[in-house]
Protein backbone atom coordinates (compact mmCIF):
# COMPACT_ATOMS: atom_id res chain seq x y z
CA UNK A 1 0.00 0.00 0.00
CA UNK A 2 2.34 2.21 1.05
CA UNK A 3 4.51 1.83 -2.01
CA UNK A 4 1.78 2.36 -4.37
CA UNK A 5 1.43 5.84 -2.57
CA UNK A 6 4.74 7.07 -2.86
CA UNK A 7 4.21 6.59 -6.76
CA UNK A 8 1.04 7.86 -7.13
CA UNK A 9 2.00 10.96 -4.83
CA UNK A 10 5.25 11.35 -6.17
CA UNK A 11 3.72 11.64 -10.07
CA UNK A 12 0.90 13.63 -8.64
CA UNK A 13 3.83 15.80 -7.32
CA UNK A 14 4.33 17.16 -11.26
CA UNK A 15 0.43 18.90 -10.78
CA UNK A 16 2.24 20.73 -7.46
CA UNK A 17 5.24 22.15 -9.66
CA UNK A 18 4.16 22.28 -13.44
CA UNK A 19 6.73 25.14 -14.58
CA UNK A 20 10.17 24.05 -12.09
CA UNK A 21 8.83 20.06 -12.97
CA UNK A 22 8.76 21.35 -16.83
CA UNK A 23 11.71 23.39 -15.91
CA UNK A 24 14.04 20.44 -14.34
CA UNK A 25 13.32 18.07 -17.54
CA UNK A 26 14.23 19.93 -20.13
CA UNK A 27 17.39 21.05 -18.06
CA UNK A 28 18.49 16.77 -17.98
CA UNK A 29 17.49 16.27 -21.14
CA UNK A 30 19.51 18.85 -22.85
CA UNK A 31 22.49 18.13 -20.14
CA UNK A 32 22.20 13.83 -20.71
CA UNK A 33 22.00 15.14 -24.52
CA UNK A 34 25.06 17.18 -24.46
CA UNK A 35 26.62 14.32 -22.65
CA UNK A 36 25.83 12.09 -25.15
CA UNK A 37 27.02 14.00 -28.16
CA UNK A 38 30.38 14.53 -26.07
CA UNK A 39 30.52 10.97 -25.99
CA UNK A 40 29.96 10.41 -29.62
CA UNK A 41 32.38 12.86 -30.67
CA UNK A 42 34.91 11.36 -28.12
CA UNK A 43 34.40 8.07 -29.67
CA UNK A 44 35.04 9.56 -33.38
CA UNK A 45 38.09 11.55 -32.31
CA UNK A 46 39.59 8.50 -30.88
CA UNK A 47 38.71 6.44 -34.06
CA UNK A 48 40.49 9.19 -35.91
CA UNK A 49 43.32 9.27 -33.12
CA UNK A 50 44.03 5.86 -33.70
CA UNK A 51 43.99 5.26 -37.22
CA UNK A 52 46.73 8.25 -37.44
CA UNK A 53 48.98 6.33 -35.07
CA UNK A 54 48.12 3.31 -36.87
CA UNK A 55 50.29 5.18 -39.51
CA UNK A 56 52.99 6.11 -38.00
CA UNK A 57 56.32 3.81 -38.55
CA UNK A 58 59.82 4.16 -37.35
CA UNK A 59 61.87 3.90 -40.53
CA UNK A 60 65.40 2.20 -39.57
CA UNK A 61 68.10 3.07 -42.36
CA UNK A 62 71.49 0.49 -42.44
CA UNK A 63 74.92 0.90 -42.79
CA UNK A 64 75.82 0.20 -46.43
CA UNK A 65 78.40 -2.11 -45.64
CA UNK A 66 76.25 -4.71 -43.86
CA UNK A 67 76.25 -8.30 -45.01
CA UNK A 68 72.41 -10.12 -45.93
CA UNK A 69 73.65 -12.24 -42.51
CA UNK A 70 73.97 -9.12 -40.48
CA UNK A 71 70.72 -7.54 -42.14
CA UNK A 72 68.89 -11.08 -40.88
CA UNK A 73 70.43 -10.76 -37.76
CA UNK A 74 69.28 -7.46 -36.81
CA UNK A 75 66.07 -7.81 -38.45
CA UNK A 76 65.87 -10.85 -35.66
CA UNK A 77 67.02 -8.61 -33.12
CA UNK A 78 64.16 -5.96 -34.05
CA UNK A 79 61.67 -8.11 -34.11
CA UNK A 80 62.39 -9.50 -30.68
CA UNK A 81 62.00 -6.25 -29.07
CA UNK A 82 58.80 -5.87 -26.89
CA UNK A 83 56.14 -3.30 -28.59
CA UNK A 84 57.16 -4.40 -31.74
CA UNK A 85 54.56 -5.65 -33.95
CA UNK A 86 55.72 -5.54 -37.57
CA UNK A 87 59.00 -5.62 -39.48
CA UNK A 88 59.52 -4.47 -43.30
CA UNK A 89 62.78 -4.48 -45.12
CA UNK A 90 62.78 -2.17 -47.57
CA UNK A 91 65.97 -2.77 -50.12
CA UNK A 92 68.13 0.24 -51.84
CA UNK A 93 65.85 -1.07 -55.44
CA UNK A 94 62.72 -0.96 -53.55
CA UNK A 95 63.19 2.80 -52.14
CA UNK A 96 64.60 3.92 -55.18
CA UNK A 97 61.56 2.47 -57.26
CA UNK A 98 58.68 4.18 -54.54
CA UNK A 99 60.97 7.56 -54.73
CA UNK A 100 60.05 7.43 -58.13
CA UNK A 101 56.44 6.28 -57.95
CA UNK A 102 55.92 9.51 -55.50
CA UNK A 103 57.96 11.98 -57.45
CA UNK A 104 58.35 11.24 -61.17
CA UNK A 105 61.96 11.17 -61.04
CA UNK A 106 64.12 8.60 -61.75
CA UNK A 107 67.10 9.29 -59.51
CA UNK A 108 69.23 6.42 -60.92
CA UNK A 109 68.77 7.74 -64.64
CA UNK A 110 70.71 11.17 -63.21
CA UNK A 111 73.14 9.58 -60.62
CA UNK A 112 76.10 6.60 -61.55
CA UNK A 113 74.61 4.49 -58.27
CA UNK A 114 71.69 4.49 -55.85
CA UNK A 115 71.60 6.59 -53.44
CA UNK A 116 69.48 5.60 -51.12
CA UNK A 117 70.06 2.94 -48.58
CA UNK A 118 68.49 -0.14 -47.06
CA UNK A 119 65.80 0.19 -44.22
CA UNK A 120 62.99 -1.16 -42.04
CA UNK A 121 59.92 0.06 -41.37
CA UNK A 122 58.84 -0.52 -37.84
CA UNK A 123 55.44 -0.47 -36.84
CA UNK A 124 55.21 -0.44 -33.06
CA UNK A 125 52.45 -2.35 -31.21
CA UNK A 126 48.59 -0.36 -30.31
CA UNK A 127 49.90 0.26 -26.61
CA UNK A 128 52.71 2.05 -27.95
CA UNK A 129 51.97 4.32 -30.57
CA UNK A 130 52.47 7.27 -28.68
CA UNK A 131 55.49 9.78 -28.40
CA UNK A 132 57.05 7.39 -24.84
CA UNK A 133 56.56 4.67 -26.67
CA UNK A 134 57.68 5.09 -29.97
CA UNK A 135 60.47 7.06 -28.58
CA UNK A 136 61.59 3.79 -26.23
CA UNK A 137 61.43 1.74 -29.23
CA UNK A 138 63.39 3.79 -31.52
CA UNK A 139 66.27 4.40 -28.47
CA UNK A 140 66.55 0.47 -28.17
CA UNK A 141 67.10 0.27 -31.92
CA UNK A 142 69.55 3.21 -32.32
CA UNK A 143 71.68 1.09 -29.79
CA UNK A 144 72.09 -1.75 -32.12
CA UNK A 145 75.30 -2.29 -34.17
CA UNK A 146 74.60 -1.64 -38.21
CA UNK A 147 71.95 0.68 -37.24
CA UNK A 148 72.75 4.03 -39.28
CA UNK A 149 69.89 6.49 -38.46
CA UNK A 150 66.31 5.72 -37.02
CA UNK A 151 63.33 8.21 -37.75
CA UNK A 152 59.66 8.68 -36.99
CA UNK A 153 57.52 11.40 -36.83
CA UNK A 154 57.43 12.07 -33.41
CA UNK A 155 56.18 15.12 -33.79
CA UNK A 156 53.02 13.78 -35.27
CA UNK A 157 52.94 11.79 -31.82
CA UNK A 158 53.47 14.53 -29.53
CA UNK A 159 50.64 16.23 -30.86
CA UNK A 160 48.14 13.73 -31.19
CA UNK A 161 49.10 12.60 -27.65
CA UNK A 162 48.42 16.31 -26.41
CA UNK A 163 45.22 16.76 -28.58
CA UNK A 164 43.66 13.12 -27.10
CA UNK A 165 44.28 14.69 -23.54
CA UNK A 166 42.90 17.74 -24.33
CA UNK A 167 39.43 16.13 -25.72
CA UNK A 168 39.33 13.82 -22.65
CA UNK A 169 39.97 16.83 -20.09
CA UNK A 170 37.35 18.65 -21.62
CA UNK A 171 34.96 16.33 -22.40
CA UNK A 172 35.37 14.90 -18.52
CA UNK A 173 34.64 18.81 -17.73
CA UNK A 174 31.95 19.88 -19.39
CA UNK A 175 30.57 16.46 -18.43
CA UNK A 176 30.97 16.55 -14.85
CA UNK A 177 29.63 20.32 -15.17
CA UNK A 178 26.19 19.00 -16.79
CA UNK A 179 25.81 15.93 -14.64
CA UNK A 180 26.06 18.06 -11.22
CA UNK A 181 23.79 21.03 -12.54
CA UNK A 182 20.97 18.30 -13.37
CA UNK A 183 21.42 16.91 -10.40
CA UNK A 184 21.49 20.29 -8.25
CA UNK A 185 18.53 21.23 -10.67
CA UNK A 186 16.71 18.47 -9.37
CA UNK A 187 16.96 18.96 -6.05
CA UNK A 188 16.29 22.68 -5.92
CA UNK A 189 12.64 21.26 -7.93
CA UNK A 190 12.03 18.90 -4.91
CA UNK A 191 12.76 21.09 -2.35
CA UNK A 192 10.27 23.46 -3.87
CA UNK A 193 7.99 20.68 -3.97
CA UNK A 194 8.75 19.29 0.10
CA UNK A 195 8.44 23.37 1.10
CA UNK A 196 4.81 23.34 -0.47
CA UNK A 197 3.74 20.30 1.21
CA UNK A 198 5.62 21.62 4.79
CA UNK A 199 2.34 21.27 6.85
CA UNK A 200 1.39 17.69 5.03
CA UNK A 201 4.62 16.32 6.22
CA UNK A 202 4.48 17.85 9.53
CA UNK A 203 1.07 16.36 10.02
CA UNK A 204 2.58 12.69 9.02
CA UNK A 205 5.57 13.07 11.36
CA UNK A 206 2.80 14.23 14.39
CA UNK A 207 1.18 10.80 13.39
CA UNK A 208 4.32 8.76 13.32
CA UNK A 209 5.20 8.25 9.83
CA UNK A 210 8.28 6.72 9.16
CA UNK A 211 11.18 8.56 7.44
CA UNK A 212 11.06 6.31 4.59
CA UNK A 213 7.43 6.64 3.95
CA UNK A 214 7.55 10.07 3.74
CA UNK A 215 10.32 10.49 1.60
CA UNK A 216 9.29 7.97 -1.07
CA UNK A 217 6.76 10.45 -3.04
CA UNK A 218 9.54 12.95 -3.24
CA UNK A 219 12.14 10.13 -4.87
CA UNK A 220 9.75 8.91 -6.84
CA UNK A 221 9.07 12.54 -8.00
CA UNK A 222 12.91 13.17 -8.82
CA UNK A 223 13.61 9.46 -10.47
CA UNK A 224 10.68 10.52 -12.60
CA UNK A 225 11.73 13.86 -13.70
CA UNK A 226 15.02 12.18 -14.19
CA UNK A 227 13.92 9.04 -16.16
CA UNK A 228 11.78 11.87 -18.76
CA UNK A 229 14.28 13.76 -19.41
CA UNK A 230 17.09 10.83 -20.22
CA UNK A 231 14.10 9.64 -22.31
CA UNK A 232 14.15 12.73 -23.96
CA UNK A 233 17.34 12.48 -24.62
CA UNK A 234 17.90 9.45 -25.66
CA UNK A 235 15.74 10.11 -28.31
CA UNK A 236 17.16 13.38 -29.19
CA UNK A 237 20.53 11.97 -29.32
CA UNK A 238 18.93 9.03 -31.80
CA UNK A 239 17.94 11.92 -34.24
CA UNK A 240 20.84 13.96 -34.21
CA UNK A 241 22.74 10.81 -35.13
CA UNK A 242 20.38 9.79 -37.54
CA UNK A 243 20.89 13.25 -39.06
CA UNK A 244 24.32 13.52 -38.53
CA UNK A 245 24.83 10.05 -40.88
CA UNK A 246 23.59 11.78 -43.90
CA UNK A 247 26.25 14.43 -43.66
CA UNK A 248 29.19 12.20 -42.38
CA UNK A 249 28.73 8.80 -43.62
CA UNK A 250 31.65 7.28 -41.92
CA UNK A 251 30.47 8.31 -38.28
CA UNK A 252 31.43 5.33 -35.39
CA UNK A 253 28.26 3.56 -34.87
CA UNK A 254 26.59 4.03 -31.68
CA UNK A 255 25.61 1.48 -30.06
CA UNK A 256 22.08 0.95 -28.80
CA UNK A 257 22.74 0.22 -25.56
CA UNK A 258 24.08 3.97 -25.31
CA UNK A 259 20.65 5.00 -25.98
CA UNK A 260 19.30 2.90 -22.81
CA UNK A 261 22.55 4.22 -20.78
CA UNK A 262 21.03 7.79 -21.51
CA UNK A 263 17.65 7.12 -20.16
CA UNK A 264 18.83 5.21 -17.40
CA UNK A 265 21.30 7.96 -16.68
CA UNK A 266 18.40 10.35 -16.33
CA UNK A 267 16.97 8.18 -13.53
CA UNK A 268 19.96 8.04 -11.32
CA UNK A 269 20.77 12.01 -11.50
CA UNK A 270 16.99 12.07 -10.66
CA UNK A 271 17.13 9.46 -7.49
CA UNK A 272 20.48 11.38 -6.41
CA UNK A 273 19.21 14.77 -6.55
CA UNK A 274 15.89 13.76 -4.61
CA UNK A 275 17.71 11.69 -1.89
CA UNK A 276 20.00 14.57 -1.59
CA UNK A 277 16.82 16.82 -1.33
CA UNK A 278 15.12 15.21 1.12
CA UNK A 279 17.95 14.14 3.33
CA UNK A 280 18.50 17.77 3.69
CA UNK A 281 14.80 18.61 4.08
CA UNK A 282 14.26 16.31 6.92
CA UNK A 283 17.46 16.22 8.75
Amino acid sequence: MSIWYGIREGIAGFRRAKAASAITIFTVTFALLLVGLCGIVAANLSQLVSSLRARVEIEVFLASDLTDQEVQKLEESIRALDGVEAVEFVSKERAALEFRQTFGEDVLAILDQNPFPASFRVRPAARLRTSEGAERIAEAIRRMPGVDEVLYRGDLLRLLDRYARLALGLGLTVGGVLVIGAILLVHNTLRLVMMARAEVIEIMRLVGATRRFIRRPFVVHGVFEGLLGGVLGALCLALLVRLARIEIPNLVEVDPRWYYATALGGALLGWMGSRLAVRRYLR
